[in-house]
């Protein structure tokens, strides 16, 4: 499903699709002098014009030279002109849209779309240089009224935002992170509106931050009504977008004169379970989006006999194929974790992604069709804990997807490590993933070939390949969604452990290496740190020796154990005879560490880094 709003990027992007901002740039390699946005209101209608200008001080900010809009049935450029002066001011060249380079049928993750694609790269022979650009864009419905992104990842020396309206059109709109509010004057019926805004900051360079915690300033806006190809939405609400949204998907389903017989001793979820596999498995994702169809999926039976549909196509199946069971079912409309969050005091129609719910009288049953990898009754955790409009008989209606526990996303690790004669080690373990963790993992084998496995296994162990040679890989229930999946590694160290002072030392932890989240720098920053989903890792390590390797006394890191509220950590160890035994449990219970929570968050990951740096010494009857 295509969202609607038009989102900034890199230099200036214009689409109806979402993009990217620019990657991270320090302040002072480029600048926007003044960005301006005056858009006019007529009927279904609007006319936006904009403007901006950016110095480039360095090679750094060229990236703001790149220059990319887009255009489709609904919204069409009707003028384009950029120019490149030099520090002098002194214009170097001007471009039109015709000498833009043009490329249409495709979009973002579709396999065809119906929008062109217009784009240049802007540079000058010195720095500094500006880029001068100013476009017009016309929209056929307000549907598909851009959003204003004052903010960027350098500074903005001036934006501002003219809006003309007739005076008894109704619309709303939001400063988000920006403290705005416009002046208005009343000319000949209509009110003009004036949103300004000078010395904008350039965002903060930070990693894993949750999406609805790093968002730019913007300005967003809705209309109180707007007619989307004959689609009305009467009254801008919740319940009226779901009301909407029901014009868009009435005559979609699948129909049928009366519901099967299911036969006796079949609960009502596991009949939904048998369609919801079976839509899962056999139609595949592909994405085709022309005109209306970006929002409007296409009817079920379709679907079903080409066998391939996006997700609103496939979710329209789903839901078809549960009701013709006489059950209810319903569509659900998703910002997901990874794009935001919903404004829950803020409706609109920015939403790109279309669910399934089944409400029975003792559960209630959320499915994503398009998770090739999900097992029954799970989400992928971009749906995972966030707020979705569910399209209810009566209208849209807000709702909490359920939150994934720890528990639910385990990797259960047993490894049996082995020290020969030469204090080479080799090791076997056999892991069992269930939850986001299954889901990632088979994501990321399935096609794989038996070379690509071993080397994607291999960059999961501490040191990577460089450290071991993989000698067996073996995967089971890769493409049993319902399964636990199961994955056995057998591998050798390269170079022998080390000795010093007649102590041998091996270190065990070999799937243990703290993740990049869990090193970044937490000093002064703002925001807080996203962990994904919640997660558990157990390990259960044997460590043995070679006979012929002499040994003394074995030596195994002490107990340790720490908690808080965000997670928890322990290592239980013990010796009996040659053989160490070593339990490592660690745990997340949350979705992100909060900013207040981070003096205790480096207490943790500092004992984490204490554990999985520990070895198991084996003192050799040489030492005295």
């Amino acid at each position: 499903m295509s969202p609607r709003s038009v989102i900034a990027g890199a230099f200036v992007i214009l689409t109806c699709y979402v993009t990217s901002m620019a990657q991270e740039k320090a302040p002072d390699d480029a600048v926007y002098d003044y960005k301006t946005w005056e858009c006019q209101i007529k009927g279904n209608k609007l006319t936006l014009k904009v403007a901006g200008n950016v110095t480039i001080n360095s090679p750094r900010g060229e990236e703001y030279g790149d220059f990319a809009l887009v255009e489709d049935s609904y919204c069409k450029l009707k003028k384009v002109e950029i120019s490149v002066f030099d520090a002098n001011g002194d214009k170097l060249f001007t471009l039109g849209k015709k000498d833009l380079a043009k490329s249409c049928g495709f979009g973002g993750g579709l396999l065809y779309a119906d929008v062109c694609h217009y784009t240049a790269s802007l540079m000058a022979p010195r720095f500094p240089y500006t880029v001068k650009y100013e476009y017009v864009l016309e929209s056929k419905s307000l549907f598909f009224w851009p959003e204003a992104q004052l903010q960027h990842m350098i500074p903005v020396k001036k934006a501002t935002y003219t809006l003309t309206v007739p005076e008894d059109f109704e619309f709303k709109w939001k400063a988000r992170n920006a403290d705005l509010e416009p002046w208005s004057t009343r000319e000949g019926g209509k009110v003009v509106y004036l949103w300004s805004r000078e010395d904008i900051p350039a965002m903060e360079d930070v990693d894993f931050v949750p999406a609805e915690d790093y968002q730019p300033a913007t300005i967003i806006f809705a209309a109180e009504q707007f007619d989307l190809d004959g689609y009305v939405l009467q009254e801008c609400s919740w319940k009226g977008i779901g009301k909407w949204h029901q014009q868009l998907t009435r005559d979609k389903y699948l129909t049928t004169a009366s519901p099967p017989n299911p036969g006796p001793n079949r609960t009502a979820a596991e009949l939904i379970k048998e369609v919801y596999d079976d839509v899962r498995r056999n139609i595949r994702y592909v994405a085709i989006e022309a005109g209306i169809g970006g929002w409007q999926p296409y009817e079920a039976a379709l679907t079903a006999e080409r066998g391939y549909g996006d997700c609103k196509d496939m979710s329209t199946l789903l839901i078809s194929k549960i009701r013709n069971l006489g059950l209810p079912a319903y569509p659900v409309l998703v910002l997901t974790r990874d794009h935001g969050r919903i404004d829950l005091d803020f409706p609109d129609v920015y939403f790109n992604h279309v669910i399934a719910v089944s409400v029975l009288d003792s559960d209630t049953i959320w499915m994503d069709p398009t998770c090739d990898n999900c097992p029954f009754g799970e989400l992928p955790r971009t749906d995972e804990d966030i707020d979705v409009l569910v399209n209810t008989e009566s209208g849209g209606v807000i709702r909490r997807t359920p939150a994934s526990t720890s528990d639910d996303n385990l990797t259960t690790r047993e490894t049996r490590v082995f020290v020969d004669s030469t204090r080479h080690l080799s090791f076997e373990t056999t892991m069992e993933a269930t939850g986001n963790y299954a889901i990632y993992w088979r994501g990321a084998l399935l096609g794989k070939s038996d070379a690509e496995t071993r080397q994607f296994i291999g960059g999961q162990l501490s040191g990577g390949e460089r450290s071991f040679r993989i000698r067996s890989v073996s995967v089971q229930n890769l493409q049993d969604a319902d399964k636990p999946l199961v994955i056995t590694v057998a591998a050798t160290k390269f170079k022998p452990e080390d000795e010093i002072g007649g102590t041998v030392y091996c270190n065990p932890f070999f799937f243990n290496a703290l993740h990049k989240r869990e090193q970044v720098p937490l000093e002064k920053r703002l925001f807080p740190l996203d962990m994904v989903y919640p997660d558990s890792e157990v390990d259960h390590i044997i460590l043995t020796r070679d006979e012929s390797l002499p040994v003394n006394s074995v030596v195994v890191p002490a107990p340790d154990s720490i908690s808080f509220s965000f997670g928890r950590i322990r290592l239980d160890s013990r010796v009996a005879g040659d053989t160490a035994f070593i339990d490592l449990a660690k745990a997340y219970s949350v979705y992100a560490i909060e900013v207040d929570e981070f003096g205790e968050y480096e207490t943790f990951r500092g004992r984490l880094k204490d554990i999985v740096g520990q070895n198991v010494k084996l003192i050799t009857a040489a030492q005295h």
